[in-house]
């Protein structure tokens, strides 16, 4: 779903929102339908220009990277996020159960890859 919005000077954008009824299925299969409705209700929207905006520098090429592939993710597809995994060089790739909020459904995993990424990062 796609709202269009007017910024302080007078620019315009657009948001971009997971319609609240496929909420579930595109984007956080792995959760109750309670904790789905929640998310739903509640979802901060993306601007399109995320999208396409051009960066001017990644700190992927000069930080250490480490990542989490949900395998069932319906919003961002796995082979994308292994994809950008091995793009980056990235130290360390763990691969789980779980949608595209495994923050929510697997907070475990996520944690472990931040400790790990901690523990393992030295300043160069």
């Amino acid at each position: 779903m796609q709202v269009p919005f007017r910024n302080g000077d007078g620019t315009t954008g657009t948001d971009a929102y997971v319609q609240p009824g496929s909420l579930h299925r595109v984007f956080a299969a792995d959760l109750s339908t309670s904790q789905a409705d929640i998310l739903a209700a509640t979802q901060r929207p993306i601007a399109m220009s995320a999208f396409r905006d051009k960066l001017t520098g990644a700190a992927w090429r000069s930080k250490p990277v480490y990542a989490l592939v949900g395998k069932q993710d319906q919003s961002i597809n796995p082979d994308l996020g292994r994809f950008e995994a091995k793009r980056a060089n990235a130290r360390k790739t763990v691969e789980i159960n779980s949608s595209h909020v495994s923050l929510v459904s697997r907070p475990q995993a996520v944690k472990d890859l931040i400790v790990d990424a901690a523990e393992n990062y030295t300043w160069k």
